[in-house]
């Protein structure tokens, strides 16, 4: 059962973020056990970008002489990159001091959370993203020149994984760029590349079984059902509305089968997505469409990885029965499985055949970490 799924999912998150964000916070208050006084880490910025600073807040407090100190007064105000940075009116509020610590930490926070956005489509395992999140948030070191790297994973998250950008992604965006140093972005450009083959977590193997014709045989004793009556329907999600026809869930018809193909699925779980396959709930059943079922463009879920094992020996056009996932485009192939995170867009580009003995064929899985689970 998935009722409280939310709930743990809010709950074990939570936790999380409050112990790594604590441990970011101890970089402050370590020192102040110490010394008695927060110390600050300027990493190489008190004869710049500090100063640079400073002047920035006597200015905001009216003090437009203060732009003489650079360059014996040969600098325009107009030519200050900074000064229409929302973040430096800390500068005009603060001390220089209180200004860096309160905009050292922001910077943080929001290169925790960017990270951990981008870092949960990719691995569903909460405390592993956080924890890299929190790395990453570590090493964030120009905070003096405002949010533009710490920001950046978010962008990657916005460019592969939204499929529709909504206006409060663009006004943080704006947000953002208006407290962004452009010099400072274009470092982490080169990156971009990695980051785009490191989230390619479609898992596709060809000939995943030894005897997929003994699945075939089996399936055939199998009932189907519609999804106003499938036995499951009020009492699990992955049934609440699915296309054509469905058997009951594996492990209640055929349990030698089921422990069978969880055998051979559950290291692909372990392996290729690093959770923890011992303790998740994996729920199988076949599906039958026929060629005007209708489908739709749908997501299984944020903690969920997803698959489907072709079962047709002689599919009819295999790219137009496959299967759509985010962008890329998957065969159906006799006997390949396809894995895939399950909070990634989907949907089953067509099928074949006028009745239930001739259609499209294949088994769909879902795994859910325990986590997750009630």
């Amino acid at each position: 059962m998935l009722k409280f799924l939310n709930k743990s999912s809010n709950n074990s998150r939570n936790r999380y973020h409050l112990l790594f964000i604590s441990l970011l916070l101890v970089n402050y208050f370590f020192p102040l056990l110490i010394f008695g006084e927060i110390t600050l880490f300027y990493h190489d910025k008190l004869d710049s970008e500090l100063v640079y600073n400073q002047i920035l807040g006597r200015i905001y407090r009216g003090d437009l002489s203060s732009i003489d100190i650079f360059l014996a007064g040969e600098i325009k105000i107009e030519y200050i990159r900074r000064l229409f940075h929302p973040y430096s009116l800390l500068y005009g509020v603060f001390n220089y001091e209180l200004a860096y610590w309160i905009s050292d930490f922001l910077v943080k926070l929001t290169s925790y959370f960017s990270f951990f956005i981008l870092a949960k489509k990719i691995n569903k395992n909460i405390f592993l993203c956080s924890l890299a999140s929190c790395l990453f948030a570590s090493i964030n070191l120009p905070t003096l020149e405002g949010f533009g790297i710490a920001i950046f994973p978010y962008l990657v998250y916005l460019m592969l994984f939204k499929k529709k950008i909504k206006l409060k992604n663009y006004f943080l965006i704006l947000f953002f760029a208006l407290n962004s140093d452009i010099i400072r972005v274009a470092l982490v450009i080169p990156f971009i590349p990695l980051i785009l083959f490191a989230i390619n977590r479609n898992i596709i193997r060809d000939n995943f079984l030894d005897d997929p014709h003994m699945i075939l045989n089996r399936v055939g004793a199998f009932r189907f059902y519609s999804k106003h009556t499938h036995p499951n329907l009020s009492r699990d999600p992955t049934t609440s509305g699915f296309p054509g026809l469905r058997t009951d869930h594996l492990h209640d018809i055929d349990t030698p089968l089921f422990g069978y193909l969880l055998y051979k699925i559950a290291p692909l779980y372990k392996h290729e997505f690093g959770l923890d396959y011992i303790n998740a709930k994996y729920t199988f059943s076949f599906s039958k469409v026929k060629k005007d079922t209708h489908t739709w463009e749908h997501n299984d879920g944020e903690h969920c990885i997803a698959g489907i094992l072709y079962l047709n020996p002689e599919p009819i056009d295999p790219i137009m029965s496959g299967t759509r996932i985010a962008e890329s485009n998957v065969e159906n192939k006799f006997n390949r499985l396809v894995m895939y995170d399950g909070s990634q867009t989907h949907q089953q580009n067509g099928a074949w055949g006028d009745d239930w003995d001739d259609c499209r064929l294949t088994m769909n899985m879902f795994i859910y970490d325990k986590e997750f689970i009630e």
